[in-house]
């Protein structure tokens, strides 16, 4: 036993001694610089914001780094697209090996998804470079309801790895400051309205009470992504020419090539939930939930269910809100 003991001891040694000369400055602990760092690498500027009050859940992070500028740069959550830009950071910006920071890598969620499907950067850009640690990303649901831990951040359990993370635990950030202007706003999905309790009225506000507004939010709601230009300006100009109502292009949209084949794998109860959430705000109340339930095991099929689902007054109500058309 003792053998077995000093042999960890020394392994755990030898890993940290390995650290502390490949990394100094995350296990010594060099001071974070207050003023943003340049890496040649591509000409952008990076800080890690470590001032009280900053330790804050990653949705709170985006906006704050969004809100930042530098040298006439946009401020956003770090994105860590290559190994190289990842030993500059953790060699430079004062990271230390005891604490986790949000950077700017979230899962877009979907019924369905697997721990390391669905996940993107703030910017856009290629997801393609990882460095997740042993085992992650793994949704550990006995962490969070539903297992949701879709926003990621850096330096977990005394690594230089990365871990997915429940969006509502707080970390100090990572800002880069780089030429994505404007940068596209992470998508308010189905989890995020449940989440923080946002009501039908507060999305109206988010979205605008116009049919371009409604547009941004079906993007939003059931592909999950921020509308392309082409096609937020084709779907507007179908509702604004009374070509399609709403109901008739989110059908549309949900039955599409981009989402269709995730639609047909949903269970029943997966397929109801997910319009109750993507639709009216909400989760589904127990009778209601049984009741759809119990009309898809009847065998109506999913695109039936959506007919009906969407023949109701709480529906035609939002669709009213934006000055759209509601009609199944």
């Amino acid at each position: 036993m003792k053998k077995k003991l000093a042999l960890s001891f020394f392994v755990t040694l030898v890993i940290v001694i390995s650290a502390m000369i490949v990394f100094p400055s995350f296990i010594l602990g060099d001071p974070a610089p207050t003023t943003p760092l340049q890496w040649s690498g591509n000409g952008h500027y990076y800080r890690l914001i470590l001032e009280e009050g900053n330790n804050i859940p990653w949705q709170d992070a985006k906006n704050a780094a969004q809100a930042m500028s530098y040298n006439g740069k946009q401020g956003y959550l770090v994105t860590i697209t290559s190994a190289e830009e990842e030993d500059f950071i953790i060699e430079n910006l004062g990271l230390r090996w005891y604490s986790s920071y949000w950077i700017g890598g979230y899962q877009q969620w979907e019924s369905g998804d697997s721990p390391d499907e669905g996940w993107c950067w703030v910017t856009g850009e290629s997801w393609s470079y990882t460095q997740w640690n042993t085992n992650e990303p793994n949704d550990r649901g006995d962490y969070i309801e539903n297992g949701q831990e879709d926003s990621l951040e850096i330096g977990f359990a005394g690594s230089i790895t990365w871990n997915d993370s429940s969006s509502e635990y707080t970390r100090y950030y990572i800002v880069e400051f780089g030429g994505f202007d404007p940068v596209k706003p992470r998508p308010l999905t189905p989890y995020d309205w449940v989440l923080m309790d946002l009501n039908i009225d507060q999305l109206v506000s988010h979205y605008g009470p116009t049919p371009e507004g409604f547009i941004k939010m079906i993007y939003d709601t059931i592909l999950a992504r921020v509308p392309d230009a082409e096609g937020e300006e084709y779907w507007t100009g179908q509702l604004n020419g009374n070509i399609f109502s709403g109901s008739q292009i989110v059908e549309h949209f949900i039955f599409s090539d981009e989402l269709g084949k995730k639609v047909d794998a949903m269970t029943n109860e997966e397929f109801i939930n997910f319009l109750y959430e993507a639709f009216l705000s909400r989760n589904p109340d127990a009778d209601g939930f049984e009741s759809w339930v119990s009309y898809m095991d009847s065998g109506a099929s999913k695109s039936d269910t959506l007919k009906v689902f969407l023949y109701n007054e709480e529906w035609f109500d939002i669709c009213r809100m934006f000055n759209v058309n509601g009609d199944v």
